[in-house]
């Protein structure tokens, strides 16, 4: 692996054309594969790491293989926040307050039965002091913020695991045409 601070250094291609042409085939078969599965989102990580290398190469150095990485599953994570906002902005008003309504229903419902189970074996003043323990309603708030985090946690989740199979269709492409994988100094140099 080479070092975020090493110079570029040159690399004849050491694979041969059968290695080549193999790589290729298995990188368009990744990619297709991982495109129908992810929608489309896994295209976006070999133009992240054709980006990153760009920048780094403008800047003399050579991105190493983690940075490869790194920058695949950043390209998808940020297209997947931004597919969710767009996705969150084009949603009816009236669908958030369904929401809302039927958030404030199941707290309703699993309050009563809580209640309900110990009835029998409760005076009227514990079911009142258990009844009175339950918060009314979720809170909006907490509702938005319990959202966000799963949200955040689904983005982090799927941006790895697309962005990592996009990485591995996008190295494959590398090594397909410079003959040897994107990142790796050759020994010789």
């Amino acid at each position: 692996m080479t070092q975020p601070s090493a110079p570029i250094a040159h690399a004849d291609p050491n694979a041969g054309v059968a290695a080549r042409v193999a790589a290729f085939i298995v990188a368009l078969c990744v990619l297709v594969g991982g495109a129908v599965f992810s929608l489309g989102t896994v295209l976006f990580a070999p133009l992240g790491m054709a980006v990153a290398t760009y920048i780094w190469r403008r800047r003399g150095r050579a991105l190493p293989i983690v940075g490869h990485w790194l920058a695949a599953v950043t390209s998808v994570s940020a297209l997947l926040v931004i597919l969710a906002a767009v996705g969150a902005g084009l949603v009816p008003k009236s669908t958030w307050e369904q929401f809302g309504h039927t958030m404030d229903s199941a707290s309703v419902v699993a309050q009563r039965q809580a209640v309900s189970r110990g009835i029998a074996r409760a005076t009227p003043s514990d079911t009142a002091k258990a009844t009175s323990r339950f918060p009314r309603a979720t809170s909006l708030t907490a509702t938005t913020i319990t959202m966000s985090f799963g949200a955040a946690f689904v983005i982090i989740v799927f941006g790895v695991i697309f962005g990592s199979v996009g990485w591995a269709a996008g190295m494959l492409f590398g090594f397909a045409v410079k003959g040897r994988w994107p990142g790796a100094i050759s020994s010789s140099a």
